[in-house]
């Protein structure tokens, strides 16, 4: 067994890809040393699963929330449907939130109506927020530096050199996933540039599986390879990784754990 501790703060075991081994998942993970998943709902469905889930296993929590694909699903209930969830000690933040100029699957205007009224959701309620950014880190960065939530974890970063220093003069944390081992990365260029103390690790599982395991279904056991090719960038041992990122995603979502 692993003795190195890691939380993935990013995956959707939610999803119907998981349904028939999710027992198999959890085991993998438990040998892998991921002590803590945050499962993060992308609709109101999603979420609501993502918190059925985290009631069953100990090692789970959800964040729950409504991605800028799902934001044309936005109604004038949902927001009365997170406040329910939130309700349940296992539900540690809004997410995942933000805009996505990638794929453009909702209209603008509808994601950042639906951006902002989550965000001041979440601020009236002290909860931190994942924010999701594709091809629309301007216009987030604009929105956050008027709304000044407390607590942000920018999710899956892939903006600039520039986005990455903003971010960080903001306290926000910074969170990577398996597409760091990709070659070819321009975000390989970032990582160096930012504080090991604003940090975390996801697998935004089941997507962007890490090299060698890239093309088939990823999962939180996949985890090690991020945190491997991190220390390398780095130039640390990937225990220096693991320690450091783990004690901030502790601190992060207030998530404690036996071991």
């Amino acid at each position: 067994m692993s003795k190195l501790v890691f939380i993935d703060t990013h995956c959707h075991l939610q999803m119907k890809t998981y349904k028939n081994d999710i027992e198999k998942i959890i085991d993998n993970a438990h040998i892998a040393g991921v002590k803590v998943l945050i499962n993060v709902g992308f609709n109101i469905e999603s979420s609501e699963k993502a918190v059925e889930l985290s009631r069953k296993y100990p090692m789970m929590f959800a964040a729950v929330g409504i991605h800028p694909h799902d934001a044309r699903t936005y109604t004038n209930r949902s927001l009365s449907i997170l406040d329910d969830l939130l309700k349940d000690d296992k539900v540690v933040a809004i997410g995942e939130i933000g805009l996505d100029l990638k794929r453009n699957l909702s209209p603008l205007d509808t994601q950042i109506k639906v951006f902002n009224e989550q965000l001041a959701f979440a601020q009236e309620r002290g909860v931190p927020v994942i924010v999701h950014i594709r091809d629309a880190y301007s216009i987030v960065n604009d929105i956050l530096e008027k709304k000044k939530p407390e607590k942000v974890l920018l999710h899956c970063f892939s903006g600039t050199k520039g986005d990455a220093e903003w971010g960080i003069k903001m306290g926000y944390y910074v969170s990577f996933a398996g597409n760091i081992t990709y070659s070819h990365n321009k975000i390989l260029s970032v990582i160096n540039d930012i504080p090991l103390s604003k940090i975390v690790i996801e697998t935004d599982a089941p997507y962007l599986s890490p090299v060698p395991h890239r093309g088939k279904r990823n999962e939180p056991s996949f985890i090690r390879y991020t945190a491997e090719k991190m220390a390398e960038i780095r130039g640390v041992t990937i225990k220096e990784i693991a320690e450091a990122t783990t004690k901030n995603a502790k601190d992060f979502f207030q998530v404690e754990f036996d071991g």
